[in-house]
């Protein structure tokens, strides 16, 4: 991504850090003492998790879609048809800092960035479906989704020492079924599938190399889509709108100073399971015929405007 977009999975990190700070600097006020220790671990832990769960809607923008929306406006269905489209995405997103919650006027309540993604995506046609009457030419067809992607961006500033010892692609698989379609007719299709985004393992030494944070975590999200699209000549323009459910599956471990001389040692661990249902809605223009063709899309998840492009081949 350009500078200054911020990667969510760093910032997941980055918040985990925060988090150090945080138990540092309430238990020097309460000296080394037990219930001091237990009330900051208590109060990171649910930082973590608020943060966590915002992260959630943006990541899951990258993982709820399967290819360009306009193939069944815009291409033909049945058994050897096929799509393949390069593609990208981003999205915006803000999330609670935990420094705001400190007693610290300074502190920022949120932390804003982006996220992006390039994928792979390929259809197959697997059914061509019936001709019901004259007015409709196509319906009940079936098509094969697949993906394969990559995560992008940067965290700048993350740690004087950032190891990403696991970086792991995104990948899944769905179905679009052809409704309706026909001469004078929009054309109407229903998508569905599941994209992972597995096990993205992080590991950080912050400031003085004392405190180390490790964190990895699994994003599953499946998708509903309804979409409506007609062609004309090499302008398809279509609109999309369904369901998304995502789960992220999280764990961290966090070596903490604390203590009025920041010398004691704590080690915070916790899994954190989050599931969010979600409504999305995109549109998108795609232009061209034949072979080769381009699409752009924009839409809302969340709250959080995203935007996307394929370079579609097909045949």
């Amino acid at each position: 991504m350009k500078p200054g977009a911020r990667k969510i999975a760093g910032v997941l990190v980055w918040v985990i850090m925060g988090l150090t700070v945080l138990a540092s600097g309430s238990l020097a006020q309460d000296g080394n003492t037990g219930e001091g220790l237990i009330l900051s671990v208590a109060r990171a832990q649910q930082l973590a998790e608020q943060t966590l769960e915002e992260t959630v809607a943006p990541l899951g923008t990258l993982l709820s879609q399967i290819g360009p929306s306009s193939v069944f406006a815009a291409g033909d269905q049945g058994f050897g048809t096929w799509s393949v489209a390069i593609g990208g995405a981003a999205t915006k997103f803000s999330v609670s800092s935990p420094d705001y919650t400190l007693e610290d006027p300074a502190g920022e309540d949120k932390i804003e960035g982006g996220a992006g993604a390039v994928y792979l995506d390929a259809s197959l046609g697997l059914f061509r479906g019936y001709q019901p009457s004259q007015s409709v030419t196509t319906s009940g067809s079936v098509d094969l989704l697949l993906r394969l992607g990559y995560s992008l961006g940067d965290q700048e500033n993350l740690a004087e020492k950032v190891d990403l010892s696991s970086y792991a692609p995104i990948y899944g698989g769905g179905l679009r079924f052809g409704l309706l379609k026909g001469p004078g007719l929009p054309s109407i299709s229903l998508t569905t599938g599941a994209n992972f985004f597995k096990r993205r393992v992080f590991s950080t030494t912050i400031e003085n190399e004392d405190a180390q944070v490790e964190l990895d975590f699994d994003q599953t999200s499946t998708f509903l889509l309804l979409e409506i699209g007609q062609s004309f000549g090499w302008i398809t323009p279509y609109l999309v709108g369904g369901v998304t459910h995502h789960r992220m599956q999280a764990d961290y471990v966090a070596d903490v100073l604390y203590g009025s001389d920041e010398q004691s040692t704590a080690t915070i661990y916790d899994s954190v399971d989050i599931k969010q249902t979600l409504n999305m809605f995109y549109g998108g223009l795609e232009f061209g015929s034949g072979i080769l063709r381009l699409d752009l899309e924009g839409g809302v998840s969340d709250g959080d405007p995203f935007a996307r492009f394929f370079l579609r081949f097909s045949g």
